[in-house]
């Protein structure tokens, strides 16, 4: 049977092209662009319409890149299909989105994975049910953001000012940076924080994840001395600097490791506050590993990267900041939250704050995007 193109993307540049073509009891899928959050109504209408044949394969030979909201909804449809009694297999998959599939325990899809690092969970943030605290008696909601850099300081008063106008409702904002941040962080009713935080707040205290910038996200670089020209597997317990264990960029690092083969659990690891004195450390010799930000390590200078070699790196999309909110909000004023949030990019008064910021935009994500990062967090600090 010819090769026929089931659905192509025209909203702008094609995106996402899907053709199908029966093989007996089996019909191949072959997917070819990207997957990403315009694939959507693609991947929605694949998953109306399943195949015919008891067997399917999903062939990923000419995908260029999977993110998280892509995944998020790839997840949808090979739920729905699974349902329907298809048996699915997934083939060429770049490593990257290996990994992505590992960590939501689809890695029964992947022929000849070898056993998932994270283990797959029974509960996520979308489906776990939690005794919901009384809301506090103040007029005013508290705010309460982890900046990145105290250049934004700003441009968050200008956009709490934008939030009380949208809300008509008193907000307190207060900030610190990341290396001000503490554990004894002021109750705050809102709050903007990195996925570490994001992650603790669900877990310890139900908080909502309310929205998130739009391509906003960090990956981690494991980086050794240039000297050293040890493949990973030829330092099985190295001792590793990270600027804290209480990072994104920790958990994913010792994923990233663990999906290599080694056992992250066996490194011997050092916390220095912040990555300069990290990259110090591993210049130094005092640390075989450094793990870090890659926004950090592309901003070093050339004298200290020449210093440096890439071991490996993260393309996962995962490590977003998002903006929370506490679990006594009200639906109502949650629904206008949002509301104000992702309508700033088309407000005239919301725009120039973005900017300031350096956003290019807010966007809810999807509940299965979240899922990913407390696989994460629940493996290496849960």
């Amino acid at each position: 049977m010819n090769e026929q193109v089931l659905h192509f993307s025209t909203a702008g540049d094609p995106t996402l092209q899907v053709s199908a073509r029966s093989e007996g009891d089996i019909t191949r899928y072959r997917f070819h662009g990207t997957v990403d959050a315009q694939a959507r109504v693609i991947l929605e209408d694949l998953g109306k319409t399943p195949p015919r044949t008891p067997d399917a394969v999903l062939d990923f030979a000419e995908v260029e890149r999977i993110n998280s909201m892509g995944l998020a909804l790839l997840l949808k449809l090979l739920n729905t299909w699974e349902k329907a009694g298809i048996h699915i297999r997934i083939v060429n998959l770049n490593r990257m989105a290996v990994i992505l599939f590992k960590i939501t325990g689809l890695g029964r899809f992947l022929e000849g994975s070898p056993p998932d690092p994270v283990k797959p969970l029974e509960n996520t943030a979308a489906t776990e049910t939690k005794a919901v605290p009384s809301p506090p008696r103040r007029e005013k909601l508290r705010f309460f953001a982890h900046l990145q850099t105290s250049q934004q300081l700003n441009g968050w008063y200008l956009f709490n000012t934008y939030l009380q106008r949208q809300l008509q409702q008193d907000i307190r904002f207060t900030s610190r940076t990341l290396a001000e941040r503490g554990p004894d962080d002021e109750p705050a009713d809102l709050v903007f924080a990195g996925p570490f935080e994001t992650c603790r707040l669900i877990r310890r205290h139900s908080f909502r994840v309310l929205a998130k910038p739009s391509g906003e996200t960090d990956e981690v670089v494991v980086l050794a001395h240039s000297d050293d020209r040890r493949p990973m597997d030829r330092a099985p317990h190295p001792k590793v600097a990270v600027s804290s264990k209480q990072s994104f960029v920790y958990l994913l690092g010792r994923f990233l490791c663990d999906e290599q083969g080694l056992d992250s659990s066996r490194f011997q690891f050092f916390e220095t506050g912040n990555d300069i004195k990290a990259i110090q450390f591993l210049i130094r010799k005092r640390v075989d590993w450094v793990m870090m930000s890659r926004k950090t390590f592309e901003g070093l200078s050339s004298l200290s990267r020449r210093q440096l070699r890439v071991l490996d790196r993260s393309q996962t999309e995962l490590a977003a900041y998002f903006f929370c909110g506490a679990p006594y909000l009200d639906d109502s004023l949650v629904h206008d939250l949002q509301a104000a949030l992702t309508g700033m990019r088309d407000c005239d008064k919301g725009a120039p704050i973005l900017q300031d910021l350096d956003l290019q935009g807010w966007e809810e994500p999807e509940p299965a995007e979240l899922d990913l990062i407390l696989r994460v967090y629940d493996a290496y600090a849960g």
